[in-house]
C-alpha cells in the first residue's frame, strides 16, 4: 500500500493520521482478514480504537 506521502507502508508498520480534531494519532496497520469485503487494511490505533483503511492517502508510515 502506498502512503499520503507516496512511501510504501506494510502490514505490521507505525501509521499516523488525523483524528476529527485535526490531532494526529497512532497506530499499526494490520491485514483485514476478519472482513475483507470493507477494506484489505485496518489500522489499531495506540488507544485500542480499530478503524478500516478506506483511503490509504490519509495514512502516513511513522519513520521510526
Amino acid at each position: 500500500m502506498i502512503d499520503g506521502n507516496g512511501k510504501e507502508v506494510n502490514e505490521g508498520e507505525r501509521v499516523a493520521t488525523f483524528d476529527i480534531d485535526g490531532s494526529m494519532v497512532y497506530g499499526t496497520l494490520h491485514r483485514n482478514v476478519e472482513f475483507p469485503q470493507v477494506s484489505d487494511y485496518y489500522v489499531r490505533y495506540d488507544d485500542g480504537e480499530e478503524c478500516a483503511v478506506l483511503d490509504a492517502g490519509l495514512l502516513f508510515k511513522v519513520e521510526e
